[in-house]
């Protein structure tokens, strides 16, 4: 793969990387604080949806780091069975949520927040397996 074409490639394993790591490690450092602000900018998706649980917020927090951490090996290293490894994560993790958010929508979402929380988690992997090792 020529330095250009890997360069292109990594886009969608960068975005992936920050977002589940940001998400990790938020949710892993301060569970109460993500419980009720995520995603930030004064919208609260998950307050709404049942009563807070600091272990289940921080083993939350822990699967979004280990998905991450693949990520980024994926990332830096752009080997075909990383990457491959890191969009299976991607997917076991993104399709169950995506399941789960169409089988029990959050009725304490108003607006274009509802279908965001439905939607943003599945579209990572998509963003991933359009890139090519």
């Amino acid at each position: 793969m020529s330095k250009k074409t890997r360069k292109r490639t990594r886009v969608g394993p960068i975005y992936l990387t920050v977002s589940f790591l940001i998400v990790g490690m938020w949710a892993t450092a301060d569970p109460r604080g993500f419980f009720d602000n995520f995603p930030g900018g004064g919208r609260a998706w998950i307050a709404g949806d049942g009563p807070y649980n600091a272990h289940l917020v921080g083993d939350a927090g822990v699967g979004f780091l280990a998905v991450g951490l693949v990520l980024l090996l994926a990332t830096v290293w752009m080997d075909k069975r990383v990457v491959q490894a890191a969009l299976f994560a991607a997917i076991v993790h993104g399709v169950p949520h995506l399941l789960f958010h169409l089988r029990h929508p959050n009725e304490a979402l108003s607006g274009l927040d509802a279908p965001a929380a439905t939607v943003r988690s599945p579209s990572e992997p998509v963003s991933l397996s359009s890139s090519s090792c």
